[in-house]
């Protein structure tokens, strides 16, 4: 069924909701959208607010201003959302955001959420885990929608001892991944380049994108690699299917696919049903250093919207054309990924990009002087990689960043971005 086949709905939420209630929502491909669409047609008491962390759809647009919308910078549907309406952004690390729920340092009223149901009849967290569960402990009322849609993924009962206030039942797609058309001349060779870099036993986590996901078709012939990954997409699927990964050199109490979310197209959702192989974890597991630091060769492979000749990386600012910086992405778990890589035996992070920001090899340099807004420091550069080269930045002082960095610039701005570093 489509969502809009459910928006007919109406709930008493007149009942339920009070001045100032701070509603919290599951997120990504969990995101409770019969739920939120309801919500939006009500009408909604003084000072509600709402925790969407990452949207990936347009439906809070719906929302009057009055409401205060908060997300976790711009990633998934959060900046096209920006230019519809207002927002919130919180800067927090992925992990923090689950952790502040579970100690109370965060608190919703209300927690809306969309469960996937088996054929038991048992109820499951939907194909994203995040921190619904800690904030749904300490809530007033946890509305859930149960959509039939969703998939059981292995791993991630709904807890017995959180008891549901109201339940919908419904049944349309979670979220599906649209491709963009890509640079792929750009991506293979940024993927050549990586070719001696990502070796048999590597245990790979990956960011969403065209270009991790040209990295991941490269690695088919590689032997006993693991996955330990926030988001698990059809790259990633496809090394599983072709038997590259069998997660064999893990600890043995992770040697699982241990995933955060799945995120891909339909076929996708229907692949990770039952499987026994695939384990979604809570935010704890797949992002904590305690975790990650025990994985040998732990390998995180993500992008970014520009790095400069310090290494230093924005992966979530653009500058708009009035000259204002846009959130077009954000923190999520990529520096507890990069911490955990380089605290990792054998570990290494890879941050991959192409030199300028257009298809057709015009566009800004996204090897810049100095980054503006600064998402990994310094102290946690490893590799950076463009279709130019590689950069191998840990340990190297920063003339040899400079060096190294310049090498992997577009040679048509190479010239004026070593003349404004030193402007």
């Amino acid at each position: 069924m489509s969502i809009t086949d459910h928006d007919q709905l109406a709930l008493p939420w007149d009942d339920w909701l009070r001045p100032h209630t701070h509603i919290m929502c599951s997120h990504m491909t969990s995101e409770p959208r019969v739920l939120l669409r309801a919500l939006s047609r009500s009408n909604l008491p003084t000072g509600v607010s709402i925790e969407l962390g990452v949207p990936f759809s347009m439906d809070a647009q719906a929302f009057p201003d009055t409401v205060d919308i908060h997300v976790m910078g711009g990633m998934g549907t959060a900046a096209a959302l920006a230019r519809k309406r207002p927002l919130t952004i919180d800067r927090k690390e992925y992990l923090t955001f689950a952790t502040d729920y579970a100690s109370g340092t965060s608190q919703a009223d209300v927690v809306l959420v969309s469960l996937a149901i088996a054929d038991d009849q048992t109820l499951h967290i939907g194909a994203s885990h995040g921190a619904v569960i800690d904030a749904a402990r300490n809530a007033r009322l946890v509305i859930a929608e149960i959509n039939t849609a969703q998939p059981v993924v292995n791993g991630a009962p709904w807890p017995d001892d959180i008891p549901l206030s109201h339940t919908v039942h419904c049944d349309y797609t979670p979220a599906v991944i649209e491709h963009s058309v890509g640079r792929q001349q750009q991506e293979a060779a940024i993927a050549g380049h990586l070719a001696d870099v990502i070796t048999d036993g590597a245990c790979l986590q990956v960011g969403i994108g065209a270009i991790p996901a040209a990295i991941l078709s490269a690695l088919s012939t590689r032997k006993h690699l693991g996955i330990h990954t926030g988001m698990y997409g059809d790259a990633l699927h496809e090394l599983v299917e072709c038997g590259a990964v069998d997660n064999s050199r893990k600890p043995p109490q992770l040697q699982h696919s241990v995933i955060g979310c799945v995120y891909g197209g339909e076929s996708l959702y229907e692949s990770v049903k039952g499987r026994t192989d695939i384990l979604m974890a809570h935010p704890s597991v797949t992002h904590s250093l305690s975790t990650l630091q025990q994985i040998n060769q732990f390998t995180a492979i993500n992008s970014a919207i520009e790095v400069d000749l310090f290494g230093r990386v924005n992966a979530e600012t653009v500058t708009a054309k009035d000259g204002t910086r846009r959130a077009v992405g954000g923190i999520g778990g990529l520096p507890a990924f990069v911490r955990g890589a380089l605290a990792s035996q054998g570990g290494q992070s890879i941050i991959a990009l192409p030199a300028l920001t257009r298809y057709d090899g015009s566009g800004r340099s996204r090897i810049v002087p100095s980054v503006t807004d600064v998402t990994l420091d310094e102290t946690l550069v490893d590799i950076v990689v463009t279709e130019y080269g590689v950069a191998r930045l840990r340990d190297a002082s920063p003339q040899q960043r400079r060096e190294q960095m310049l090498a992997i610039c577009s040679p048509d701005v190479r010239d004026a971005v070593a003349s404004d570093s030193t402007s």
